[in-house]
Protein backbone atom coordinates (compact mmCIF):
# COMPACT_ATOMS: atom_id res chain seq x y z
CA UNK A 1 0.00 0.00 0.00
CA UNK A 2 1.42 3.69 -0.78
CA UNK A 3 1.33 6.21 0.97
CA UNK A 4 1.94 10.10 -0.14
CA UNK A 5 4.34 11.67 2.05
CA UNK A 6 5.53 15.50 2.14
CA UNK A 7 9.00 17.45 2.38
CA UNK A 8 9.97 20.61 3.09
CA UNK A 9 13.22 21.34 0.68
CA UNK A 10 15.98 21.58 3.27
CA UNK A 11 15.41 23.60 6.26
CA UNK A 12 16.86 27.48 5.87
CA UNK A 13 17.63 26.36 1.83
CA UNK A 14 14.06 27.89 0.15
CA UNK A 15 15.80 31.49 -0.72
CA UNK A 16 18.54 29.42 -2.78
CA UNK A 17 16.00 27.08 -4.12
CA UNK A 18 14.02 30.13 -5.29
CA UNK A 19 17.41 30.80 -6.98
CA UNK A 20 18.11 27.75 -8.79
CA UNK A 21 14.63 26.05 -9.87
CA UNK A 22 11.82 27.27 -12.11
CA UNK A 23 8.50 28.21 -10.49
CA UNK A 24 7.30 24.70 -11.24
CA UNK A 25 9.45 22.71 -9.72
CA UNK A 26 9.50 24.27 -6.54
CA UNK A 27 7.23 22.56 -5.32
CA UNK A 28 4.18 23.66 -3.01
CA UNK A 29 1.41 22.66 -0.14
CA UNK A 30 -2.27 21.89 -1.53
CA UNK A 31 -3.14 25.75 -1.35
CA UNK A 32 -0.53 26.04 -3.97
CA UNK A 33 0.90 29.17 -1.56
CA UNK A 34 4.33 27.52 0.36
CA UNK A 35 7.19 26.83 -2.07
CA UNK A 36 9.29 24.43 -1.25
CA UNK A 37 6.95 21.38 -0.48
CA UNK A 38 7.61 18.42 -2.40
CA UNK A 39 5.24 15.29 -2.38
CA UNK A 40 5.60 11.72 -3.49
CA UNK A 41 5.12 8.08 -2.66
CA UNK A 42 7.27 6.77 0.13
CA UNK A 43 9.86 4.34 -0.54
CA UNK A 44 12.02 2.19 1.98
CA UNK A 45 15.34 1.03 0.12
CA UNK A 46 17.36 -2.04 1.75
CA UNK A 47 20.09 -3.35 1.35
CA UNK A 48 20.58 -7.14 2.32
CA UNK A 49 24.44 -6.89 2.34
CA UNK A 50 24.42 -4.69 5.54
CA UNK A 51 23.17 -7.84 7.43
CA UNK A 52 25.54 -10.51 5.85
CA UNK A 53 28.73 -8.33 6.04
CA UNK A 54 28.97 -8.10 9.91
CA UNK A 55 30.11 -10.57 12.73
CA UNK A 56 27.96 -13.82 12.59
CA UNK A 57 28.41 -14.39 16.31
CA UNK A 58 30.78 -13.97 19.41
CA UNK A 59 31.76 -15.41 22.42
CA UNK A 60 33.03 -14.80 25.78
CA UNK A 61 33.12 -15.47 29.55
CA UNK A 62 33.69 -13.77 32.69
CA UNK A 63 34.65 -15.09 36.28
CA UNK A 64 31.96 -14.47 38.45
CA UNK A 65 31.93 -13.47 42.54
CA UNK A 66 29.41 -12.18 45.23
CA UNK A 67 29.26 -8.89 44.39
CA UNK A 68 27.27 -7.93 41.28
CA UNK A 69 28.38 -6.95 37.88
CA UNK A 70 27.49 -6.40 34.54
CA UNK A 71 28.26 -8.90 32.23
CA UNK A 72 26.84 -8.18 29.01
CA UNK A 73 25.36 -4.88 27.52
CA UNK A 74 26.00 -2.34 24.92
CA UNK A 75 29.70 -1.78 26.03
CA UNK A 76 30.30 -5.11 25.85
CA UNK A 77 28.57 -6.50 23.40
CA UNK A 78 30.84 -6.30 19.95
CA UNK A 79 27.35 -7.41 17.69
CA UNK A 80 25.21 -4.61 16.84
CA UNK A 81 22.52 -6.49 15.52
CA UNK A 82 22.55 -9.17 17.79
CA UNK A 83 19.46 -10.98 18.90
CA UNK A 84 19.98 -13.53 20.99
CA UNK A 85 22.36 -14.25 23.81
CA UNK A 86 22.92 -17.95 25.43
CA UNK A 87 24.48 -18.12 28.87
CA UNK A 88 26.01 -21.17 30.04
CA UNK A 89 27.07 -21.08 34.21
CA UNK A 90 30.14 -23.12 33.95
CA UNK A 91 29.87 -23.52 37.71
CA UNK A 92 30.49 -24.45 40.88
CA UNK A 93 28.39 -21.89 42.16
CA UNK A 94 24.76 -20.77 41.66
CA UNK A 95 24.46 -17.64 39.48
CA UNK A 96 21.80 -14.96 39.42
CA UNK A 97 20.91 -12.34 36.91
CA UNK A 98 19.16 -9.33 36.21
CA UNK A 99 18.61 -5.92 34.42
CA UNK A 100 20.73 -4.36 37.05
CA UNK A 101 22.58 -4.35 39.87
CA UNK A 102 20.06 -4.53 42.88
CA UNK A 103 17.71 -7.28 40.55
CA UNK A 104 20.70 -9.58 40.99
CA UNK A 105 20.19 -9.23 45.03
CA UNK A 106 18.18 -12.49 46.53
CA UNK A 107 15.41 -13.34 46.60
CA UNK A 108 14.79 -11.11 43.12
CA UNK A 109 17.64 -12.49 40.71
CA UNK A 110 17.12 -15.12 38.33
CA UNK A 111 18.62 -18.52 39.23
CA UNK A 112 21.30 -20.09 36.52
CA UNK A 113 22.10 -23.44 38.56
CA UNK A 114 25.91 -24.40 38.21
CA UNK A 115 25.89 -26.56 34.67
CA UNK A 116 23.08 -24.71 33.12
CA UNK A 117 22.29 -22.77 29.96
CA UNK A 118 20.05 -19.90 29.25
CA UNK A 119 19.22 -18.31 26.31
CA UNK A 120 17.22 -15.26 26.30
CA UNK A 121 15.81 -12.87 22.83
CA UNK A 122 18.28 -9.48 23.86
CA UNK A 123 19.11 -6.75 21.77
CA UNK A 124 22.30 -4.90 21.76
CA UNK A 125 21.63 -2.18 24.28
CA UNK A 126 19.96 -5.02 27.16
CA UNK A 127 22.30 -5.11 30.25
CA UNK A 128 22.59 -8.18 32.15
CA UNK A 129 24.07 -8.00 35.50
CA UNK A 130 24.78 -11.28 37.51
CA UNK A 131 26.46 -12.72 40.51
CA UNK A 132 27.14 -15.41 42.03
CA UNK A 133 26.07 -17.53 45.76
CA UNK A 134 29.97 -18.17 45.84
CA UNK A 135 32.09 -17.97 42.87
CA UNK A 136 31.12 -19.21 39.13
CA UNK A 137 31.99 -18.93 35.86
CA UNK A 138 29.83 -17.72 32.73
CA UNK A 139 30.24 -18.44 28.83
CA UNK A 140 28.45 -16.00 26.28
CA UNK A 141 27.78 -16.84 22.63
CA UNK A 142 25.95 -13.85 20.94
CA UNK A 143 23.92 -14.47 17.72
Amino acid sequence: MAREVAAIIGSGTIPYTRQILPSGQRGSDSTGTAEGVRTGTQVMVANWEDHLSVDAFAVSGVSIGITPIQVWGPGINPLPRQRTVTMFNDGPGELFIGPNSTAVIAPSGFNVPAETALTLPLMWNVQIWARSASTSSIRFIAY
